[in-house]
C-alpha cells in the first residue's frame, strides 16, 4: 500500500515541509496530485512529485507558519512487471512548520527567498485598500453618482526593510530583481498581532535609501556605511501561476561541487550568489 511521510525542516533556507511518498511494493507512481490542506483551505502545491519512481519527493514552500496542515495524495500507480494500474488515495498526519522567523519567500526559486529576522523589518506604512468604482459627475447636479463594479482592491502599503551588510543587500535584490510576486510569510503569532494573514504581494518601484556616516573604509562588515533602508510599495495580488519551481540547490550539492571555503569564495561572489547558484564564470 502506499504511504506518505510529511517531515517539518523550520531550518532549512527558507522552512519547508518535505513530502516523502512511497509506491505499494513493486509498483511506481504514474500520475500524482499533491494538495495542502490548511487552515480550511485547500491548495495544490508548487513542487509536485516526480512519476516513474516508487520512492518520490516533494516540497512545500509556501505553507502558513505556525498552523496545522495535512496534505492529500491522489494519482496512480502501476506494476512494474505486469502494468496493472491501482488508484492512489491517501492522506498525511497533521505537521506544522514553526521557523524562528517570518520570510519572503520567491515562489518560483525558494532559494533567493529572504528571512525577516528582528530587526530586518521595520515598518508597514500607508495601510490601505482602494475603491473599485467609477465616479460620474451629473450635468446640473450637485452631487456625483458612483457605480459599484466589484469589492474594494487588496492591500495596498508600503513595506520598510533595513539591511545590514552587502550580502544582504545583494539577497534582497535577487529576490526582487525577477518582479514574480513574493510570498510574505509571517509567523502566526505576528499574523494574529499585525491582524494580517500571509500574502503574495506584487512589488512596485523600490527606493533604496544609503547613509553615508562612514567616509573612510571600516574594518568590520557591518558598519553604518553598508546599511540600507528600503520601501517596497506593494499591492497584495493572486498566487502567481509557477506549476514548476526550479530545483532546489543544497548544502549536500555543494560539499560534493565544492570542498573547501577557498573553492566557494572563488565560485561565487556572494551569499545570494551562493544561496542561487550563480557562479561568477556564469555556469
Amino acid at each position: 500500500m502506499a504511504s506518505i511521510t510529511v517531515t517539518t525542516e523550520p531550518d532549512s533556507q527558507p522552512p519547508v515541509n518535505r513530502l516523502t511518498l512511497h509506491a505499494s511494493d513493486g509498483c511506481i507512481f504514474t500520475s500524482l496530485t499533491v494538495t495542502r490542506i490548511q487552515d480550511g483551505s485547500q491548495t495544490l502545491i508548487r513542487r509536485q512529485p516526480t512519476l516513474g519512481t516508487s520512492d518520490a519527493l516533494s516540497y512545500d514552500y509556501e505553507p502558513r507558519y505556525g498552523v496545522a496542515a495535512s496534505y492529500h495524495i491522489s494519482g496512480s500507480e502501476k506494476q512494474a512487471d505486469t502494468g496493472a494500474s491501482t488508484d492512489v488515495n491517501m492522506s498525511s498526519d497533521l505537521v506544522t512548520l514553526t521557523p524562528d522567523s517570518g520570510w519572503l519567500i520567491h515562489p518560483g526559486n525558494p532559494a533567493k527567498s529572504m528571512p525577516l529576522p528582528l530587526g530586518r523589518l521595520t515598518g508597514l506604512t500607508g495601510m490601505g485598500r482602494g475603491m473599485n468604482a467609477t465616479r460620474h459627475d451629473v450635468l446640473g447636479a450637485t452631487l456625483p453618482v458612483y457605480t459599484i463594479t466589484g469589492p474594494r482592491f487588496g492591500l495596498q502599503f508600503t513595506l520598510e526593510l533595513r539591511t545590514r551588510t552587502l550580502d544582504e543587500e545583494s539577497m534582497l535584490w535577487a529576490l526582487l530583481d525577477d518582479q514574480i510576486p513574493i510570498l510574505i510569510n509571517w509567523l502566526d503569532t505576528d499574523a494574529q498581532r499585525l491582524n494580517m494573514k500571509p500574502m503574495y504581494l506584487q512589488v512596485g518601484d523600490v527606493q533604496e535609501e544609503r547613509f553615508a556616516q562612514m567616509l573612510y573604509p571600516a574594518r568590520f562588515a557591518n558598519t553604518p556605511a553598508e546599511r540600507r533602508d528600503w520601501k517596497l510599495p506593494c499591492v497584495q495580488v493572486q498566487s502567481p501561476a509557477i506549476s514548476q519551481q526550479a530545483v532546489g540547490w543544497t548544502y549536500a550539492d555543494l560539499f560534493a561541487e565544492q570542498p573547501t571555503y577557498l573553492d566557494v569564495q572563488a565560485t561565487y561572489a556572494t551569499y545570494a550568489d551562493l544561496q542561487a547558484h550563480n557562479k561568477k564564470d556564469g555556469s
